[in-house]
């Protein structure tokens, strides 16, 4: 009997035992399994490298709103031909977008420079700063889209009906730019849409363009970002992972699905112009567009009522400096090299 007892209770030690280390097992696998898919979640849309400076000039997003720096870069992959804020309010159901023109003057360890010299004289973190520091406003997320990434936005989505405003003809072999467009309503694919985006001939060139770049924005999210389209997600993302860098994360997407919900149900698009002028251009012999002054204050007060801004210009560490003393350049005076080199942030 006694015996019969021991053996009873031997197995239930055993049985104890290897319920406790199933147990572990269950749990380790459960938080490999965790830890993955946080990580997962976690990780960029992107396979371009994200910088790993970039946590320094991002902000942490807020409830019921975001804004987003989205910036098209020219074929060198440097240079910006696009610099759009754009801001998205899940509460009062609103999208904002304000352009800021690539020849806008800005100073660069004392150099005046085009604002589109940013990146490659400081990497993304640089033009954050820059854009911040014009406009007040705090950046939570960034998308930088090389060549050919609309295109193919574009086409994943079936094209973009659109009203062209006017004939447009233009090459670039310099830029593999090729433009031959003709006015009217049309669908316009992927190709159609990048040339119409990038044509810049124009009497008041860029501003004109990032006009038009702002309304085939507009109409390509009324359009194509709606809840019908959201199983043509993961062929955007196949499509254009390669030609972005980002700091959106798969969590990002789907913690923002009701933005798609909204826009389905219909949502005010304000397309707000930026304040400003060009300069003199036979005296400085160099085309800038300058947002100073009355200008910059505007803008400021604009960013603040729309673009969740401060209403004073963030300055920080940032190379942007309004001072206009003198019409060097940083290009007639440092190679792409030694502005790496001799950029210091004030």
């Amino acid at each position: 009997m006694k015996k019969k007892k021991n053996s009873n209770t031997k197995k239930k030690r055993m049985i104890s035992i290897i319920a406790a280390a199933t147990t572990l097992v269950v749990v380790a696998v459960v938080a490999v399994v965790a830890w993955k898919i946080n990580d997962f979640l976690s990780e960029p849309l992107s396979n371009m490298d994200v910088s790993e400076n970039i946590n320094e000039v991002i902000d942490e997003p807020i409830t019921g709103q975001f804004n987003v720096l989205l910036l098209g870069c020219d074929k060198s992959e440097e240079r910006t031909d696009t610099i759009m804020l754009i801001n998205v309010d899940k509460t009062n159901k609103s999208i904002r977008m304000i352009s800021i023109p690539r020849d806008t003057k800005v100073r660069f360890n004392n150099y005046n420079d085009k604002i589109n010299a940013s990146v490659p004289l400081g990497g993304i973190e640089l033009m954050i700063k820059n854009v911040k520091a014009l406009t007040g406003a705090p950046i939570h997320y960034y998308v930088m889209v090389s060549p050919g990434a609309l295109a193919q936005v574009v086409d994943a989505l079936g094209g973009v009906e659109y009203n062209v405003e006017r004939d447009m003809k233009y090459s670039d072999p310099y830029q593999d730019l090729y433009i031959d467009l003709k006015a009217g309503p049309q669908i316009l694919n992927g190709d159609q849409a990048e040339q119409y985006c990038r044509y810049r001939s124009y009497v008041m060139g860029d501003l004109t363009r990032t006009e038009h770049q702002q309304k085939f924005l507009k109409a390509l999210i009324e359009q194509k970002l709606k809840l019908e389209y959201i199983d043509r997600i993961p062929d955007v993302f196949n499509a254009v992972k390669a030609n972005i860098q980002t700091n959106v994360t798969l969590r990002t997407v789907l913690g923002n699905l009701r933005v798609l919900e909204m826009l389905s149900e219909g949502v005010e698009i304000e397309l707000i112009e930026v304040p400003g002028e060009f300069n003199d251009m036979e005296k400085e012999h160099i085309s800038y567009y300058l947002i100073e002054g009355k200008a910059k204050d505007e803008l400021l007060s604009i960013c603040e009522e729309k673009f969740m801004g401060s209403g004073e210009s963030i300055v920080g560490d940032s190379a942007l400096d309004s001072d206009s003393s003198t019409t060097d350049t940083v290009s007639d005076k440092i190679s792409n090299d030694e502005k790496r080199w001799q950029l210091s942030f004030k």
